[in-house]
């Protein structure tokens, strides 16, 4: 999640008008419009400066000038922009999602929280956090590798990416810990979003050489409650709730509950 940019309109407008449409009718747009203009300017001339006298010769290389220059300028220049603005995509993809699984990293997790938080404190909108931590995760790696633990960690969030909204948030923060931003929820609809993940965790198990792998979490859940004006208040009233629910026996959901304030 990022701070809108200030890029002037006409350059927004180019941007989205390559991104759409591509290079080359760009071109070919602004080249004519850049004959259009000449013709314009030419016809003014003739008629305010050469008093309509302006011959044949003139006018083609009027016409001509714009149309032979304009292409290679237009395409250098456009070329040059469109890579610029795919490299910045890349970047900003880079910054704020976790290379193994695809999620968004801690790092967008952490602004799209704050502006959460923000929002319910103006509107009143109720909202809930989840922390979810894979169970017995050490064990998974001794048994099949780091790359086999991987290999579980994309499997589950293939698994819970199926459960969510669009207006959920779903993260990776941590080696095999998630976060979850329910939005528009009261406490009810956001257990019943936990316990989505938590069913679609051991739907299936993973398929390793070494057979098959089952896969359980455990989930921290925490409401957010009007004063709760910092988000380490929800993010620690969600961690004691995981915490909770690992010393209970683990694939289970344990709420946080507090005061609000």
């Amino acid at each position: 999640m990022t701070a809108p940019r200030a890029d002037q309109p006409s350059l927004g407008l180019l941007k989205a008008l390559l991104l759409r449409w591509g290079l080359p009718a760009v071109v070919l747009l602004i080249t004519l419009g850049s004959v259009a203009v000449s013709i314009v300017i030419a016809a003014g001339l003739t008629y305010l400066v050469f008093d309509g006298t302006m011959g044949l010769p003139a006018w083609v290389i009027t016409i001509a000038t714009p149309s032979l220059i304009a292409p290679v300028m237009t395409y250098l220049t456009l070329r040059l922009v469109l890579q610029l603005e795919r490299a910045r995509a890349e970047l900003d993809h880079a910054v704020h999602h976790d290379p193994l699984t695809g999620l968004h990293n801690r790092r967008y997790f952490m602004q799209a929280l704050q502006q959460q938080i923000q929002q319910a404190e103006a509107t009143g909108a109720s909202f809930a956090v989840a922390i979810i931590d894979v169970d017995n995760f050490k064990a998974i790696n001794d048994r099949h590798g780091h790359l086999g633990g991987d290999e579980v960690l994309r499997h589950l969030v293939a698994q819970c990416r199926e459960q969510l909204r669009a207006s959920d948030v779903f993260a990776r923060i941590g080696g095999e810990e998630f976060a979850l931003l329910i939005r528009d929820a009261d406490l009810e609809k956001a257990q019943q979003c936990a316990e989505r993940f938590l069913h679609a965790a051991q739907a299936r198990p993973v398929v390793m050489s070494q057979g098959p792998q089952p896969v359980t979490i455990s989930i921290g859940l925490a409401l957010f409650h009007q004063g709760m004006t910092h988000l380490d208040r929800v993010l620690r009233l969600a961690d004691q709730a995981l915490y909770a629910a690992k010393r209970n026996g683990k694939n289970r959901i344990e709420v946080g509950c507090c005061a609000a304030g």
